[in-house]
């Protein structure tokens, strides 16, 4: 199975949709966001000013910081250095996932597109200073921030949808919603990402990924979405270290009400507790699995 295959393009893709939502460029795009009554001069103003109850908006260096690099992350110092250090981890895993001759196991790689986007974050930051910082998303097109205090990153933006694009929860008048937390100390980093229609959340998706003492990482994710008026509900566990990719999944079962589950900053997780906390949301177990005598195998 070329899972290499499946992670490129699942990056591709991301950054794609991430693309088509930005919607249109321009002084037209400016004027939608802005909103009524409010010329680019104006709120070019009011980002660069400071309110009086909130940190001072610092203006955004867009100078790509050119000390990145994908060598191995050793300590956590941007919000992107955990999508590097998960990479880097997986690189080695990844012959022995490629060989797998079952059927594809898409949950092995879709995770990652919780930390895909998360670079963009600090280009809003690029001195990696304290203070809250505006911009907008090199991918996403939309207005966004990011404010740092000591090791605590927290990030994110909404926005409304101007026009009915692909998907159930894809409507005209959607508001979009995403909300992120770095703790770098922790090595803990979680990512929210909601629809909200007539005040309700029509779809959502919850990531957390964590760096453990020895090195290896952890990943839970739980998704809850609509496709053709039908739900689907998701819960993936992934424990990516040294000869090691533990996997569980499961999928909703059917009138279920989705909980939102979560091992915390402080938690830790591994397959037979990845287990139990899956039996205990009201999950029902699709595969569980790892990597054994070299080799990825799928638990019977």
């Amino acid at each position: 199975m070329r899972m290499k295959s499946f992670f490129n393009s699942g990056i591709i893709i991301a950054s794609m949709i991430l693309a088509s939502c930005g919607g249109k460029s321009g002084k037209e795009s400016e004027k939608k966001e802005n909103g009524p009554g409010k010329s680019e001069p104006s709120m070019k103003a009011e980002m660069g000013s400071a309110k009086k109850d909130e940190a001072p908006v610092k203006k955004v260096d867009k100078k790509v910081d050119k000390k990145s690099s994908s060598k191995e992350i050793k300590e956590l110092k941007k919000i992107g250095h955990f999508l590097d250090m998960w990479n880097d981890l997986y690189s080695k895993n990844e012959p022995v996932i490629n060989k797998y001759q079952g059927m594809p196991i898409m949950a092995l790689v879709t995770p990652v597109m919780g930390l895909v986007t998360s670079p963009q974050y600090d280009l809003l930051n690029s001195n990696n200073a304290d203070g809250k910082f505006e911009g907008v998303l090199i991918l996403a097109g939309k207005k966004a921030f990011v404010e740092k205090k000591g090791a605590i990153l927290t990030f994110g933006y909404t926005y409304t949808l101007d026009k009915d694009k692909f998907g159930d929860s894809n409507k005209k008048g959607d508001v979009k919603v995403e909300q992120g937390k770095a703790d770098l100390g922790k090595g803990y980093f979680s990512l929210k990402t909601w629809t909200e229609r007539g005040g309700k959340k029509v779809a959502q998706s919850n990531y957390e990924f964590k760096k453990l003492a020895d090195g290896s990482m952890i990943a839970l994710v739980t998704t809850d979405s609509s496709f053709r008026n039908k739900r689907h509900q998701s819960f993936i566990f992934l424990h990516n270290g040294k000869a090691k990719y533990d996997f569980v999944v499961g999928k909703g079962k059917k009138g279920m009400e989705f909980k939102e589950v979560s091992f915390g900053p402080s938690g830790e997780l591994n397959k037979d507790s990845a287990l139990k906390l899956l039996n205990d949301s009201g999950f029902q177990l699709d595969k569980k699995g790892g990597i054994k005598d070299g080799n990825l195998v799928v638990d019977k």
